[in-house]
């Protein structure tokens, strides 16, 4: 059943255009007064800072909490990472992620790696270390040469059709890879699982319609491959 503030919900988000069209002020009202309808928990209740269609913190500088921006599509920054893993007989494999069954968006899927959302004035390296660690429980220590690669950023907005949500985010992605597979624990219960996929079959992994293809993967998985296509 539709919320009776649907229509109310649209038109502000129209009005806002992302995030650049509000100020603080009507931010911090709006948070006040849809708190309860909304009934936020656990990391929904994250700051996040709204940044601009490249990907710049918006001036004067503006925040919201994590349930807000996804219900009037306030633009705000989120991490990808792609780990590969360099298999003695299949080559350059990716792992993916599994989505847990108890995800409210995209269950089961097959997704990116790791992702996740730049809270506060965190960084976005800094972020997807922390998500990396918290997701699959993969370390700084369980890359090679200990760290991620940047290979491109994109701005990208969805809708879920089961709820009220309009996502709007700038992506930063990366490319890091792992020592072993080893490495990777389900640490947080939001991946249950890993399904890895040779480099030579990753963009046919677009394509086929036998596996549900998550839209983090699905547009960020693109441009990984683009960057390891360079470095053959």
């Amino acid at each position: 059943m539709e919320p009776p503030w649907r229509e109310e919900w649209a038109a502000l988000r129209a009005a806002f255009k992302k995030g650049q069209a509000v100020s603080q002020g009507q931010l911090d009202d709006l948070a006040e007064t849809w708190v309860g309808r909304v009934k936020p928990t656990g990391k929904e209740t994250e700051t996040l800072v709204l940044v601009d269609g490249q990907g710049q913190s918006l001036q004067p500088r503006r925040q919201a909490p994590r349930w807000l921006c996804h219900l009037l599509a306030l633009r705000h920054k989120a991490v990808h990472v792609l780990l590969v893993w360099d298999s003695p007989k299949l080559g350059c494999v990716l792992v993916c992620q599994v989505r847990s069954w108890d995800k409210i968006d995209y269950p089961g899927f097959v997704d990116i790696s790791v992702g996740g959302h730049v809270v506060g004035d965190g960084d976005s390296r800094q972020a997807a270390f922390l998500e990396m660690h918290e997701e699959i429980g993969v370390a700084s220590e369980d890359l090679v040469g200990g760290d991620l690669t940047f290979v491109g950023a994109y701005d990208c907005t969805h809708e879920s059709d089961k709820r009220p949500f309009y996502d709007a985010e700038w992506r930063d992605v990366y490319i890091a890879r792992v020592n072993s597979l080893e490495a990777i624990r389900f640490t947080d219960g939001e991946v249950v699982g890993i399904y890895l996929c040779p480099q030579s079959e990753a963009r046919n992994l677009l394509t086929q319609d036998r596996l549900a293809v998550a839209n983090g993967l699905r547009l960020s998985l693109p441009v990984c491959l683009d960057h390891l296509a360079t470095r053959r």
